[in-house]
């Protein structure tokens, strides 16, 4: 790692050099995890420094190692960083949030992070996940309260800007929050909350919305996250609208965007509905449900409405108005609306296509 840039060149002088390399390696221990680290100097370079640490609380054992690592480094008197939680439990529950929520399963994450709070209520990055909710349900007023109250705790200098910009947003002051972020971001081009947040204020915001500069933070965050799903989605979408659609694959081959998982699958096919090319649209949604095992339910309404464009719209009809029937035999789920609205959408398509079949 380069005292002054992440490694980008050789051992030596001039700018990119690498001044000093660590290495480390995390395993399962009795009490949880052990982790260590070896410092050297240049990468077949003499041990600077090594240190092990193991324990139940995976910030305790990151914060044990980086005395010796600021040490060899020549940094003996930089502050200790704030600690985020001292219980196991609020990073346990904060991660599985984060898991349901990649996977869809919105009702979940909202209960992961109830109890993330509930385990640590001063845990920042949980906090920071439910101002990203309240701000969906456009509870301004309670993202800034939210907001202030972090900024009142130690916190990370990046927690801190998180912070910042999401008080700037409860404030009304979008403008402010993405200066903040995209000053965020180039300091930590990792951050993928920052990034996310970025895009969103891009494609949705009445005043500051520009699908450019959405595609310019997207390229930026995939090259380096190309496996975040959201970020992905959304520069398709970006490039598609500005008619760029045809660069897309390309583009995330060779940033290496995985193909053959749901969520990207997904992300095929909406390229394919997008372009007009509805067939392989409706294949790309179907073989999404069939990875996902049936349960992906943005796939199955696609899947509809993609027949629906192509004119196929009695198996359509056939298939909304069967998942009504099921919905409704075991209560409302928060997609019904959607089905409804594709049901009644095939079934006009239907009658301008043709008899109804007795689907009325």
């Amino acid at each position: 790692v380069s005292l002054e840039r992440p490694p980008a060149g050789l051992p030596g002088d001039g700018p990119g050099r690498v001044d000093v390399v660590v290495t480390g390696t995390i395993r399962p221990a009795a009490e949880g995890i052990a982790a260590a680290v070896v410092v050297r100097k240049h990468p077949d370079g003499p041990v600077l420094a090594e240190a092990e640490a193991e324990g139940a609380d995976g910030v305790a054992v990151a914060a044990a190692l980086a005395g010796p690592v600021a040490q060899a480094l020549g940094r003996p008197g930089l502050p200790a960083a704030p600690t985020l939680t001292a219980s196991p439990a609020a990073w346990g529950h904060h991660l599985t949030a984060l898991a349901a929520q990649e996977a869809g399963d919105l009702a979940r994450f909202e209960r992961e992070l109830a109890l993330a709070e509930r385990a640590d209520p001063r845990f920042a990055p949980t906090r920071l996940e439910q101002l990203g909710a309240l701000r969906a349900a456009r509870r301004f007023d309670a993202v800034a309260r939210g907001a202030e109250a972090l900024l009142a705790q130690a916190l990370t200098p990046r927690l801190e800007a998180h912070a910042r910009a999401w008080l700037a947003l409860g404030l009304g002051d979008t403008a402010k929050a993405l200066r903040i972020l995209r000053d965020l971001m180039e300091r930590w081009s990792r951050d993928v909350a920052a990034g996310r947040l970025r895009m969103a204020i891009r494609f949705h915001d009445p005043e500051h919305g520009d699908l450019a500069a959405a595609e310019r933070v997207g390229r930026e965050l995939l090259a380096v996250a190309p496996r975040e799903e959201d970020v992905a989605s959304r520069l398709m979408r970006a490039m598609a609208i500005r008619g760029k659609g045809a660069e897309v694959g390309p583009l995330f081959d060779r940033l290496g965007v995985p193909r053959g998982v749901p969520a990207f699958t997904e992300i095929w096919a909406d390229l394919a509905l997008f372009e007009g090319r509805y067939a392989e649209a409706l294949a790309g949604y179907r073989e999404a449900e069939r990875l996902a095992g049936g349960g992906d339910l943005y796939s199955h309404h696609m899947a509809i409405a993609a027949q629906i464009l192509a004119g196929d719209c009695g198996p359509a009809a056939a298939q909304a108005l069967a998942r009504i029937d099921r919905v409704e035999a075991l209560g409302r789920d928060a997609n019904l609306d959607w089905t409804y609205s594709l049901a009644s959408q095939a079934l006009l398509c239907r009658r301008a296509f043709g008899p109804l079949d007795g689907l009325l």
